[in-house]
């Protein structure tokens, strides 16, 4: 019989298929270079990932604790079952403690290295910090409403689950929940 960790193990591979196809998907219709960009980037991040493997308890955020299966969408759902046995830390931008905001980074969990992988979760009403780093990234909203600043633009722009938030190198961004806990997967590339 298997272990209740290679169960959620198991889950949590099939939702980065997932994520990750529906990611693919719309990186098809972005603008060219950005579009084989973000191919280039999600491909190397599937070629890089292993088969997950979870710790034997999950690490709890005080954050967590929003995701309430009513409120999240379908995309969302998958998380919210697995939530308890994700490995959750507070993010390093905030003082909160993982009050308001939590990551759960799959790098040790998938044995990446170039490329980085992840979940991203904002309490409602509350702002993931305005910061910038060398990476490229793209976000797949999972679940919730809210408003993101990306791709080196000024204005916050309204996001809802399926939304995808693309950031070039460097380009300054930020999420804000709207009601709900947004939650997002990230990939992040070199």
């Amino acid at each position: 019989m298997p272990r209740a960790g290679n169960v959620q193990a198991n889950a949590l591979d099939v939702c980065i298929d997932e994520w990750v196809a529906r990611l693919l998907a719309r990186a098809a219709l972005l603008p060219s270079p950005l579009r084989q960009d973000v191919l280039s980037g999600l491909t190397r991040f599937a070629a890089e990932r292993n088969v997950a493997e979870l710790p034997p308890q999950g690490t709890s955020q005080s954050v967590v604790d929003s995701l309430d299966d009513g409120v999240l969408s379908e995309l969302g759902r998958s998380v919210g079952a697995m939530a308890g046995a994700l490995p959750w830390e507070p993010t390093t931008r905030s003082d909160d403690d993982g009050r308001d905001l939590g990551l759960c980074v799959f790098g040790p969990l998938l044995g990446l290295d170039a490329t980085q992988a992840g979940l991203m979760l904002v309490r409602p009403g509350s702002q993931y910090p305005l910061h910038r780093h060398a990476p490229a990234e793209a976000y797949l909203v999972l679940s919730g409403t809210g408003s993101w600043r990306f791709g080196g633009a000024e204005d916050f722009v309204p996001v809802e689950p399926g939304s995808i938030v693309v950031n070039n190198r460097a380009d300054l961004h930020s999420a804000i929940a709207g009601e709900e806990p947004l939650l997002a997967f990230y990939v992040l590339w070199p």
